[in-house]
């Protein structure tokens, strides 16, 4: 997804009335989960954080011309 304004600081993540809420500090993203889906995206996300962490790896030891 070249191109998105990634976020360079961890979400806060905080419980509010039962519910999951991720924020960030500067923008005017926030979202609120049930303690399911926010146990099931916390599984998502670390995996997908793998995946995007080997792929950085892989571009950084890429030989360039």
């Amino acid at each position: 997804m070249a191109g998105t304004n990634a976020y360079e600081k961890p979400l806060s993540v905080e419980v509010y009335d039962g519910e999951v809420v991720l924020r960030t500090s500067e923008g005017p993203f926030s979202a609120s989960l049930t303690a399911e889906a926010a146990a099931k995206t916390a599984v998502d996300l670390a995996e997908a954080a793998k995946e995007a962490l080997r792929y950085q790896a892989s571009q950084a030891g890429a030989a360039r011309d």
